[in-house]
């Protein structure tokens, strides 16, 4: 049988049966090849955030239990857009607010809470300027805290250095979002989240300045949980 690129010639149309089911079988298989990526592609969701986003802003935090009062801070964070609905995300941030006094707890001061964050956002594209999704995955929160000036200032009259502190922990969290595209790069981003913390222990240490011998205590069941509401802007590629 004679064909010259792969179609029938007038030799292979003087054959009549075989000639027919090979024609077609061939030719349909080059127009499923030919339409079938431009149908796929019209079939993909489409989605405002691109490959890469990178966001900042503020938030709102309110740690759970009653050792630490209502904080404001920033908060910055990456995401990477694997599919059109799953994107990797790391998020840090940074809180400070009031640490209440209270007996056989903390003196008083200010704290400073530093969560980094990483895990996973599952959403879906609200046509093509609005993302909304879930979020999920593990939070590694360090305290700092500041005892009050004028506590610190009394024991360090006596001749006394006070110290309070609370263990780093790892924690789950949850929350909820929204990305808004208001030009090609830049999203507009409202974000909620908690953080499911259980109780972790915290430690007093008063230390002698003059012989540096030291007396401490542990603060047990100290709350590392909380909830953060965040907006702010991102710009996404």
């Amino acid at each position: 049988m004679n064909r010259t690129f792969g179609l029938p010639t007038q030799s292979t149309r003087r054959g009549g049966r075989s000639a027919s089911p090979w024609f077609w079988r061939h030719w349909t298989l080059l127009a499923a090849l030919t339409v079938l990526p431009a149908l796929t592609a019209e079939a993909q969701p489409k989605t405002p955030v691109g490959q890469v986003t990178i966001g900042l802003g503020g938030l709102a935090g309110f740690p759970a239990g009653d050792d630490f009062g209502t904080g404001m801070g920033v908060n910055a964070w990456f995401a990477f857009r694997v599919t059109s609905f799953l994107l990797l995300e790391l998020n840090a941030s940074w809180t400070t607010g009031t640490v209440e006094s209270r007996p056989t707890r903390f003196s008083g001061g200010r704290y400073r809470l530093i969560p980094v964050q990483a895990g996973l956002r599952l959403g879906r594209s609200l046509g093509d300027r609005t993302f909304a999704y879930a979020a999920g995955g593990g939070a590694y929160t360090v305290h700092r805290i500041t005892v009050d000036e004028s506590l610190r200032a009394t024991w360090e009259g006596l001749g006394f250095e006070i110290r309070e502190e609370v263990d780093p922990v790892l924690r789950p969290y949850v929350g909820l979002g929204g990305l808004y595209r208001f030009t090609r790069h830049f999203l507009l981003s409202l974000d909620a989240r908690l953080v499911i913390g259980g109780g972790t222990v915290g430690r007093w240490t008063l230390r002698d300045r003059t012989t540096q011998t030291a007396a401490s205590g542990n603060i047990p069941d100290v709350s590392t949980g909380g909830f953060t509401l965040r907006g702010g802007f991102a710009y996404t590629f």
